[in-house]
């Protein structure tokens, strides 16, 4: 017997003579569609979709699905649903410096590549969504409007996520971390020299996206001068991927690698 509460029998039995079902008034629920072909019935109960097949003498397989309305649901339980389901995320391990020369680095995984021409990548560092705080590496690049993205492998990332730790803005991150500054060549911000890649950028652009806890700040950097440490490059000049190491973050405290066992190839269709 399928049970499936608030869901009159005559509207089921007229799309499957067959079934047998029998209903509460307690949770209400609709029919959104039926497909014989796949031999399968589509059910809201509340927030969850249910897939239940309804014929005789098959294998029958049910999958719950969560709708969420990100108005209705606190930020912070939104945030960990995002963090879960985009991913994994490269992470750019920050460098930046304040207008009394106080350096600051820490890791931001809302990050990408976003244009070769000119070479653009943005990065967000959100207001904190428990407090509605923003972060000192805003606030230093308001100030010099320039930043290395220094990028995240897998000999490194404990130390990055050390540096994510909420230290007072007058506190070095490198000392605490463990990580080496080094001079870049064009722009005052230093390099973290255990980064495979180091990207000097300068900032073209912040854009706000809110002023509540939780909303990002997109910070648009322009690359112009990279740093590729020769060790993972191979026989043609090109990153190899199992030298890189890189890692991807994920949601809570999981991370993932994206070289060895963690690669596949597909071959671009022709």
């Amino acid at each position: 017997m399928v049970r499936i509460e608030g869901v009159e029998p005559t509207r089921l039995s007229a799309l499957d003579p067959k079934s047998s079902v029998s209903t509460s008034s307690t949770i209400s629920a609709f029919i959104i569609i039926y497909l014989r072909i796949y031999k399968t019935i589509y059910i809201i109960i509340q927030n969850d979709y249910y897939y239940i097949d309804l014929l005789k003498n098959t294998k029958i397989k049910t999958t719950m699905i969560l709708e969420i309305e990100p108005t209705k649901i606190s930020t912070k339980d939104l945030h960990k649903y995002l963090l879960s389901s985009i991913g994994p995320r490269p992470i750019a391990l920050a460098s930046t410096i304040d207008s009394h020369g106080i350096n600051n680095v820490s890791p931001f995984s809302f990050f990408n590549i976003f244009s070769a021409n000119p070479p653009i990548a943005i990065f967000s560092p959100a207001r904190r969504v428990r407090n509605n705080t923003t972060k000192d590496t805003l606030e230093n690049i308001k100030e010099v409007k320039e930043v290395v993205i220094n990028i995240v492998n897998d000999e490194i990332v404990d130390r990055a996520s050390i540096s994510s730790t909420e230290f007072p803005r007058e506190i070095d991150e490198f000392v605490e971390s463990g990580l080496t500054p080094i001079a870049s060549k064009k722009i005052k911000p230093f390099r973290v020299y255990e980064s495979p890649v180091q990207m000097e950028c300068k900032v073209n652009q912040i854009i706000e996206l809110g002023q509540n806890g939780g909303a990002g700040n997109l910070i648009v950097c322009e690359i112009i001068l990279m740093h590729i440490n020769s060790s993972i490059l191979d026989e043609n000049n090109h990153i190899d991927q199992n030298k890189i190491k890189l890692v991807g973050r994920l949601g809570d405290n999981w991370y993932c690698k994206g070289f060895d066992q963690g690669l596949f190839e597909i071959k671009k269709p022709k």
